[in-house]
């Protein structure tokens, strides 16, 4: 039996998060905004997708990295939600074969 992928939730990343951090705003001024700069720039070029079979992460300024994490290795999932910047983060791990151990954080506005 083949059953087809399915788009679920695709995103972009957020910048919500990053204007309520003091350290963001910390390493903005003494860059003298180039880490703005650079910030939104990566932010906005990284998509996430979620399908029924794997999410999906693309990034990248010049080129372009696909990371794929498939559903069945994830072992575990946390939704933290901040009423102070309205913004939710998605943590995961997971564990392959080699037990290494994976860790995603990302802000999007609910």
């Amino acid at each position: 039996m083949s059953t087809e992928e399915q788009t679920i939730w695709k995103e972009k990343a957020s910048m919500r998060d990053f204007y309520v951090n003091p350290i963001h705003w910390f390493f903005t001024f003494v860059t003298l905004g180039l880490y703005l700069v650079v910030v939104y720039l990566v932010r906005l070029n990284t998509r996430y997708t979620l399908t029924n079979e794997r999410l999906i992460k693309e990034s990248g300024l010049l080129g372009k990295r696909v990371d794929e994490i498939e559903l069945f290795r994830v072992k575990d999932t946390k939704v933290l939600y901040s009423n102070l910047c309205q913004t939710q983060s998605v943590r995961e791990s997971r564990s392959d074969r080699m037990q290494r151990k994976h860790a995603r954080r990302r802000a999007f506005a609910p």
